[in-house]
C-alpha cells in the first residue's frame, strides 16, 4: 500500500498544454476548372455563382478577350441604334441612309471642334475615353476586393477581382441585344406627345430592363470572386501560431487552464470554445426569430464596443455577409418609412403645402439617395479598412477584416439619416422658408438660414464619417490576434 501511494505520488501531474499550431481557418478550396470561353461569355451572366470562380482564377487572355469583344460588340449595337435614329430623324432610310447620318456626325463634330476656343477638348476626350473607362474598372475591381475575400492573398483577391470585373462586362451583350430588340419593335409614326399602348409597353420593357440589367451587373460583381478555388495558398490555408486574443503574446505550450503572462487574459479566452461565440443572429439566421435578431444586433453594435472582442472572425464569414445585406435592406426600408412620413407630414400638417413643397417624385429621389449612399459609402470603406488593417494591424487575411466590417455596418446609420434629412431640405421648400427666416454672420461672412443648415449637416456628416471610422478601427484592433 505505502509503495503504491509512494508511486502515485512520484508520478507527474498531467496538464494539458495549448497546442504548438492551430489547424488552418479556412477549409481546402475546389478545384479549379477550365471553364470554354464561349460558355463564359454567353452564360456567365446567367450564372455568375457557378462559372465567376473559376473564370477568375483563370487567364488573362481570356478575362481581356471577353471583355473586348463585349464592348465592342455593344459599342456596335448602340453606334447601329444612334445612327438609324438620326438617319430616320433626317428622313432617310436604309444604308445609304446610315452612311448620310455618319458623314453629317463627322463633319458636325469637325466644325464644332473649329468655332471654339476649346477646340482641343473633345479630340483628347476622345483620346482618354478608353483609358478613362479602363481605370475606372480598375477602381471597381479595388472597391470589390473585400467580396472577393477568399482565404487568399490580397494579391491574388486583385488579380481575381479584376478578371472578374472584366468578365462582368459580358453583362453588355444580352443588354445591348435587349435594347436592339426594343429598337427595332418600337412604334413609329406617331405624333409627338401622344403615348399609345404599344409606346406605353415599350416604356415598361426598358424600364424592366434597366432594372434586369442592374442586378445582373450587381450579382456578377458581387457573386461570381466571392469563392476561392484553386492551389490552397494564402494566410487562410496555413495552420497559425496561438496568439493571446488581447495582447498577441505567444501562449504556445502553456497550460490551457492558466492566464497570458503578458496581460492576464484565461487562456482559454483566446481558444476555441472561449469568449468569441458564435452571434444570435448566426444561430437563428434562416429561422423565423433570425429577422428580430437582425434588427436587434443593430443596437447591440452600436451601444457595445465590446462586441468585436466577443465576435468569431474566423468563421461565419457567409453569415456576416448575409448581416450586411440585412442591415442594408434595414436602411433601405428605414429609409422608405421616413420618406412616406415626410409625405405624410407634407399632405396632413398644418400650411405643409405651403411650406414643405414636397412632391411624391422628390420623395423617389430621396429614396434613391439614400438606397445609393449606403452601399457605396460601405464598398469604399470596406476596402480602406481592409487596406488599414493589413498595412497597419498586420491582418493578411482579408476574410477577417471583410468579416469585422460588414458587422460594423450599423455605424452608417447616423450618416444615411443625416444625408436623407438634407436631401429633404434641399428638394423642397424648406430652404427657400429658411432663408426668409434669418440671416447670421459666422467669422465675418454672411450665411443664410439654408447655408447655415448645409454648413452644420456638412459637419454632421464628417462626424458621423468620423465616429464610423474610428469604431471601425477599434474593432478590427479587437479581431487583430483572433485565433477563432
Amino acid at each position: 500500500m505505502a509503495e503504491a501511494v509512494r508511486g502515485s505520488i512520484a508520478a507527474p501531474i498531467r496538464t494539458e498544454q495549448v497546442a504548438h499550431l492551430l489547424p488552418a481557418t479556412a477549409p481546402r478550396p475546389e478545384r479549379a476548372r477550365r471553364i470554354p470561353f464561349w460558355k463564359g461569355l454567353l452564360c456567365y451572366w446567367l450564372m455568375p455563382g457557378r462559372l465567376g470562380p473559376h473564370l477568375a482564377v483563370g487567364t488573362w487572355k481570356s478575362a481581356l478577350a471577353a471583355h473586348t469583344v463585349s464592348v465592342l460588340f455593344s459599342a456596335g449595337i448602340v453606334g447601329y441604334i444612334l445612327l438609324t435614329n438620326y438617319a430616320n430623324a433626317m428622313q432617310s432610310s436604309g444604308l445609304h441612309g446610315i452612311r448620310v447620318a455618319l458623314a453629317r456626325t463627322v463633319i458636325e463634330l469637325a466644325v464644332g471642334t473649329t468655332s471654339t476656343s476649346w477646340n482641343w477638348v473633345p479630340p483628347l476626350l476622345t483620346v482618354l475615353l478608353v483609358p478613362m473607362a479602363e481605370l475606372a474598372l480598375v477602381a471597381v475591381a479595388i472597391l470589390a476586393m473585400p467580396w472577393c475575400a477568399g482565404g487568399d492573398s490580397a494579391l491574388s483577391a486583385f488579380r481575381r477581382s479584376l478578371k472578374n470585373v472584366y468578365w462582368t462586362t459580358t453583362a453588355l451583350l444580352p443588354g445591348s441585344v435587349g435594347c436592339l430588340a426594343v429598337h427595332l419593335l418600337q412604334p413609329t409614326g406617331l405624333e409627338p406627345g401622344l403615348l399609345d399602348g404599344a409606346e406605353i409597353l415599350c416604356l415598361a420593357a426598358v424600364s424592366a430592363m434597366i432594372l434586369v440589367f442592374s442586378f445582373l451587373v450587381l450579382r456578377m460583381l458581387i457573386a461570381g470572386a466571392k469563392r476561392y478555388v484553386g492551389d490552397p495558398t494564402g494566410p487562410a490555408f496555413a495552420p497559425r501560431e496561438p496568439l493571446c486574443d488581447q495582447c498577441g503574446y505567444r501562449i504556445t505550450g502553456l497550460p490551457s487552464a492558466g492566464r497570458c503572462p503578458e496581460c492576464g487574459l484565461l487562456l482559454q479566452d483566446s481558444l476555441p470554445g472561449g469568449r468569441r461565440q458564435p452571434t444570435a443572429w448566426e444561430r437563428h439566421e434562416f429561422s423565423p426569430r433570425g429577422f428580430l435578431e437582425l434588427v436587434r444586433l443593430q443596437g447591440h453594435i452600436l451601444r457595445t464596443p465590446a462586441f468585436f472582442e466577443r465576435l468569431p472572425v474566423h468563421a461565419g464569414h457567409a453569415t456576416a455577409r448575409h448581416f450586411w445585406w440585412g442591415t442594408f435592406l434595414l436602411i433601405v426600408l428605414g429609409s422608405l418609412v421616413v420618406t412616406n412620413l415626410m409625405q405624410w407630414v407634407n399632405w396632413y400638417a398644418i400650411s405643409a403645402r405651403t411650406f414643405f413643397g414636397y412632391e411624391r417624385g422628390e420623395g423617389v429621389t430621396s429614396l434613391v439617395i439614400a438606397f445609393a449612399v449606403p452601399f457605396g459609402a460601405q464598398a469604399m470603406m470596406l476596402f480602406a479598412a481592409c487596406l488599414w488593417a493589413q498595412f497597419r494591424l498586420g491582418i493578411t487575411d482579408y476574410r477577417v477584416s471583410a468579416t469585422v466590417c460588414y458587422y460594423a455596418s450599423p455605424f452608417i446609420w447616423p450618416l444615411t439619416l443625416i444625408i436623407l434629412v438634407t436631401t429633404f431640405v434641399f428638394i423642397s421648400n424648406v430652404g427657400d422658408v429658411l432663408d426668409q427666416l434669418f440671416r447670421v454672420t459666422l467669422l465675418g461672412v454672411d450665411l443664410t438660414a439654408a447655408e447655415l443648415f448645409a454648413l452644420v449637416m456638412i459637419l454632421l456628416a464628417a462626424g458621423s464619417w468620423l465616429y464610423w471610422w474610428l469604431r471601425l478601427c477599434r474593432a478590427l484592433r479587437a479581431a487583430r490576434y483572433a485565433n477563432v
